[in-house]
């Protein structure tokens, strides 16, 4: 059996990710499942800090509802 090695990410990696798993969504996507998709080296509440302080201001806006982000 083959053993699968996770490979460790960046910040801007996994802030990158959490970006893309938000906008795929459909619905909204919980801090727990992002943690999962990133690993557990990668503060996913920074992570969307920095998100919602990227889109401030913008066209899009990033908010928490439903327990999850949309």
């Amino acid at each position: 059996m083959k053993k699968v090695v996770k490979e460790e990410i960046s910040f801007e990696q996994a802030k990158r990710l959490c970006e893309a798993i938000i906008f795929a969504s459909t619905i909204p996507v919980t801090n727990e499942l992002l943690q999962q998709k990133v690993g557990e080296g990668q503060p996913v509440a920074a992570i969307m800090e920095q998100l919602r302080d990227d889109y401030k201001g913008g066209g899009v806006e990033l908010v928490e509802i439903a327990g999850g982000w949309m």
